[in-house]
């Protein structure tokens, strides 16, 4: 079930939304689909990220074999490619072109190899990685105690940032300010087969379209300028979201129940963006940032950045992910 084609089309989806977004904060196209709309993206990819090791793992004992694989597994997909990004960016900010859009100092490259925080879009692979550390808790207390820690297991993990939350302080972005996206997604692989085989999958296999285009007409922005968000703050307006929410877990289960009225996500285009989400979501603000400086038509900037982010990451899985992530898992997995 893991390997449900709709699913990777909806990773497609969730790139396509974030570069959308962060073309209009650049000023490419409409502020209208700016501010907060790429936050719709990445909860796509944090829900589905979530389902995702629910689906590999969960009906698995966790030895300690079965945990090494996990551990190699994760490192292998999402660290080699981050951690390049991360040193390239640090040595092109401060030895070669100061204007660079990843700004990175020296403590903050620190703090972003260890998984702690980063910047700029970086954010998300370390909350992503706390999640995977997080997760094998989860999976040895289902295994020995079943589903019904689930709650109280989210709860733990949740605590420190409402503790923040409610004191008025600040909030980092670590696991627990996103901790329920996940687990809304690992939820979800918990009852995969109820839900599929459930009435309601009817509704979602006829009507999966309808989430994804009220995804598209329910920006942050427009909501804002009508006076119709539930707070001020992005976090509020997005992540905490009742609407948002409803749209993007519609759409997902849609994709899980294999709606056919989304049988597009299945096209070999948007399957390809899907395959290679993970390299275009790390590259694109570059060369976004690099090309709106050029004197041409909006439209021409702004496929201008979209093929050449295909291109770059295109080379970077082909060339770099693929075979490091084959590298490492044929010498440490055993």
């Amino acid at each position: 079930m893991a390997n449900i084609r709709h699913l990777t089309g909806l990773r497609a989806v969730a790139a396509l939304i974030v570069f959308i977004s962060h073309s209009a904060n650049e000023g490419v196209i409409n502020p209208i689909f700016g501010q907060g709309f790429g936050k719709i993206g990445v909860m796509i990819f944090f829900i589905l990220s979530g389902f995702l090791m629910g689906c590999l793992y969960l009906n698995r004992e966790p030895g300690f074999f079965d945990i090494k694989y996990y551990i190699v597994a994760r490192i292998a997909r999402v660290v080699p490619l981050y951690f390049l990004l991360l040193l390239l960016s640090y040595f092109i900010y401060n030895f070669i072109y100061t204007e660079f859009y990843y700004s990175i100092s020296y403590l903050e490259l620190l703090v972003s190899l260890f998984m702690i925080q980063a910047p700029s879009v970086f954010w998300t692979i370390p909350v992503e990685f706390q999640f995977y550390v997080v997760f094998i808790l989860f999976w040895l207390s289902f295994f020995y105690c079943g589903c019904k820690f689930f709650l109280p297991f989210l709860i733990v993990v949740t605590l420190p940032i409402l503790f923040l939350y409610l004191s008025g302080s600040h909030l980092p972005n670590i696991l627990p300010k996103y901790a329920f996206s996940f687990f809304l997604g690992v939820g979800v692989s918990i009852f995969y087969e109820k839900i599929i085989y459930s009435d309601y999958s009817i509704f979602f296999d006829r009507y999966g379209w309808v989430f994804l285009v009220l995804l598209f007409v329910n920006l942050p922005e427009a909501r804002s300028q009508l006076g119709l968000n539930f707070g001020s703050s992005v976090y509020v307006k997005t992540w905490l979201d009742p609407i948002s929410w409803t749209l993007v877990f519609c759409l997902f289960i849609s994709c899980v129940c294999s709606s056919k009225s989304l049988n597009f996500l299945n096209n070999p285009i948007v399957q390809y963006l899907g395959r290679i989400s993970y390299g275009f979501y790390l590259i694109h603000y570059p060369v976004l940032y690099v090309l709106k400086g050029f004197l041409m038509p909006w439209w021409l900037i702004f496929l201008a950045a979209f093929t050449v982010t295909i291109l770059l990451a295109s080379v970077s899985f082909y060339y770099f992910e693929r075979p490091l992530q084959k590298m490492i898992m044929l010498k440490y997995s055993r």
